[in-house]
């Protein structure tokens, strides 16, 4: 499947076809996160308590980050290793992990001319907790399927998506806030069309409908 995509990356890398980029890189860029210099290149991140992250390193923008293992208090973005828990994410070595109100995450991309959806993976989405704008426009993250979990994972663990379909072939601007305690992985830019608003609310309750099923059931 991955060979059908093209997972969210810089302007440059994003203008190619879908099916050039093979595996690509993982998690919006997440993969690119450098432990020892802290810099998670692409991204500009902001916190909730004004905290400007954004930086340069080598001709390249992005952001400083700490590599956090535990969930330190106060408001802030920060990036989360494997061995940071919450079972489904991550998707490869590194997830991006936000303490809102109002923590921010941004990027300038270009949308390949077949693209039909952003789609992410997202703890906290039962809380309402993620608002995605492109070009300063609110856009309603839908439900496409929650993740099944071996363990409870409070406010739900689940694959997101936001119809991309009127932005195709156009540079824009993509930004995460989150409100509450949130986690973002696998993000990327899709061919998959969101389905028209009707049969997505049914799908949509449908799958709340089986992951309520899924939590009341004994261990």
């Amino acid at each position: 499947m991955k060979s059908k995509i093209t997972l969210l990356i810089a302007s440059a890398l994003a203008a190619v076809p879908f099916a050039s980029h093979g595996q690509g890189v993982l998690n919006g860029g997440f993969e690119l996160y450098d432990p020892n210099s802290r810099f998670l290149q692409g991204w500009h991140a902001v916190g909730g308590a004004g905290q400007d992250y954004g930086a340069i390193v080598n001709g390249q923008s992005g952001s400083l980050l700490d590599l956090v293992t535990a969930t330190p208090d106060g408001l802030f973005v920060a990036m989360a290793g494997a061995t940071a828990g919450l079972e489904g994410i991550p998707f490869g070595n590194y997830w991006l992990f936000a303490r809102g109100p109002a923590s921010t995450i941004e990027q300038q991309i270009l949308v390949p001319t077949e693209t039909g959806s952003l789609q992410f993976r997202a703890f906290g989405v039962a809380l309402a907790a993620i608002n995605v704008y492109i070009d300063g426009v609110a856009h309603q993250a839908m439900l496409r399927a929650p993740v099944e979990t071996h363990e409870p994972i409070p406010y739900g663990l689940a694959d997101v998506w936001v119809d991309m379909s009127a932005y195709q072939g156009k540079s824009v601007s993509i930004k995460f806030r989150m409100e509450s305690i949130v986690g973002l992985d696998g993000i990327f830019l899709s061919p998959d069309r969101v389905p028209e608003p009707g049969m997505m609310a049914l799908c949509g309750m449908g799958a709340l409908a089986l992951l309520g099923l899924r939590r009341s059931q004994p261990d």
